[in-house]
C-alpha cells in the first residue's frame, strides 16, 4: 500500500496531466475552488483504494463525489472506479464540478451503466468540445491547446533561454512527458488505482516531481535526469514575488531553506528581500526581481 508521501506524489501527476489543472497554472492568482473540490474527491478516493493507513475524513467535501452520485444515480457508484474516472474525467473540462454532474445525469437518463470504467473514458473522449469558441476540439485538443500556452507562460518567468536553459528544458520535457502519460494511456489513473504502489512508482519515476519542502526547511525536486541547471529556489521564488503583489507578503519563504544550506542572508530576506538584487552575488529570489526588469522600482 501507499504512505502519505507517496499519496501526494500521486495528486502532483494527478495535477500536471489534467487540463483544467494545467489552465490553473496558466493563471497562478485565480483560485478555483470547483477545481480544488474535485481534486480532493479524486485523492480520497484514490487513497481508499490503494491506502491501509489513511485517516477518516469529514464527508464535505472529501465524499462528495460519492454522496452525489448515490443520490443521482446510486448502481453507477457501485464500483468506485467509476468515480474515480469520472472524477478524472471532470477536471478534463472548466467547470469540472458541473461536469461530473451533468455526466451523471446524461447516464442515468439513458439507463447506461458502463461494464467497465474504461468505457466511461472511451464514451467521453469521443464527445467534442469548444474551447474559447474556437469551434470543435477533442480533449486531446484542449490538452494540447492548454499545455502550449502553459509552456509559454511558464517559460516567460525564465525568458533568456542562455541563463535559463536547463530550466526551460526541464519545462518542455515535463509538459511533454505529462502529455504522453496522458494520452499513451488514458486510463492510468485506473492502472494506478488497481496496481497499487508499484504502478504508481513507475508512473512516478517516468514523471518525478515539482518542488517538495517541508516546515524543516528541508526540499528535494525528483526528476529523472534532471539538469544541474535546474535551481529548485527558482520556482519558489516565483510564488513568493506573486504573492508579495497578491497579499503584501515581504517576508521570504525561502528564508528557512537558505539558513539550512548555509546560504547568505540578512534582515532584508525579512522584510525587503527584492533589495537583495543589487547584490553581486544574487539569491533566486534577486535574480527574478532583476530579470523581470523590477530592479528600478520600489514597492510601497
Amino acid at each position: 500500500p501507499l504512505n502519505h508521501q507517496q499519496l501526494i506524489l500521486f495528486q502532483i501527476i494527478t495535477i500536471i496531466t489534467n487540463s483544467y489543472r494545467l489552465m490553473s497554472l496558466q493563471f497562478p492568482l485565480i483560485t478555483l475552488r470547483k477545481q480544488i473540490f474535485i481534486l480532493d474527491l479524486t485523492f480520497h478516493l484514490m487513497e481508499q483504494l490503494i491506502c491501509t493507513d489513511y485517516d477518516s475524513s469529514p464527508d464535505f467535501p472529501y465524499s462528495f463525489a460519492e454522496k452525489i452520485v448515490e443520490k443521482i444515480y446510486p448502481e453507477f457508484g457501485k464500483e468506485k472506479l467509476n468515480i474515480l474516472a469520472l472524477c478524472d474525467l471532470s477536471l478534463q473540462y472548466n467547470n469540472p464540478g458541473k461536469i461530473f454532474v451533468q455526466f451523471l445525469q446524461d447516464m442515468f437518463s439513458v439507463k447506461w451503466l458502463p461494464e467497465s470504467p474504461e468505457e466511461i473514458y472511451d464514451s467521453v473522449y469521443k464527445r467534442r468540445n469548444t474551447l474559447n469558441g474556437e469551434g470543435e476540439n477533442s480533449i486531446e485538443d484542449v490538452y494540447n491547446q492548454l499545455s502550449l500556452k502553459v509552456r509559454n507562460q511558464v517559460q516567460g518567468y525564465f525568458n533568456d533561454p542562455e541563463l535559463f536553459t536547463d530550466i526551460r528544458n526541464w519545462i518542455n520535457q515535463l509538459l511533454k512527458t505529462a502529455q504522453e502519460i496522458r494520452f499513451d494511456n488514458k486510463y492510468f489513473i485506473l492502472d494506478i488505482a488497481r496496481g497499487g504502489k508499484d504502478v504508481f512508482q513507475s508512473f512516478f519515476k517516468q514523471l518525478g516531481t515539482p518542488l517538495i519542502s517541508n516546515s524543516t526547511g528541508e526540499c528535494t525536486l525528483l526528476y529523472p535526469d534532471k539538469p544541474e541547471g535546474v535551481e529548485i529556489g527558482y520556482f519558489i521564488a516565483i510564488g513568493q514575488i506573486i504573492s508579495y503583489f497578491e497579499s503584501g507578503s515581504c517576508r521570504c519563504d525561502l528564508l528557512n531553506i537558505c539558513k539550512k544550506y548555509k546560504n547568505k542572508i540578512d534582515q532584508r530576506c525579512e522584510s525587503a528581500p527584492w533589495e537583495r538584487c543589487f547584490d553581486t552575488l544574487l539569491c533566486p529570489y534577486a535574480l527574478l526581481w532583476k530579470h523581470w526588469n523590477l530592479k528600478e522600482y520600489t514597492p510601497l
